[in-house]
């Protein structure tokens, strides 16, 4: 399953909020830099949808604010 992921670096609250069908907003408190909001970005992810880290990767959208972002077994 893959999922879209729309992320705001440098926030004051971590958030994650669902904007339609596998489609979400992530904000998150690091810095767009030495891939630390990406890192934070699945960690809140793994949060909210109770999926191992394992088992996702960002597929696109390393070094922009969209993402997109696969979940398997």
């Amino acid at each position: 399953m893959r999922i879209t992921v729309r992320v705001f670096p440098k926030a004051k609250k971590r958030l994650v909020r669902k904007t339609g069908s596998g489609e979400y907003e992530v904000s998150v408190k690091s810095p767009p830099e030495r891939n630390e909001a990406n890192e934070e970005t699945l960690g809140l992810i793994t949060e909210h949808l109770g999926v191992p880290r394992k088992n996702m990767r960002i597929v696109t959208g390393h070094r922009k604010r969209k993402k997109i972002i696969e979940l398997y077994d």
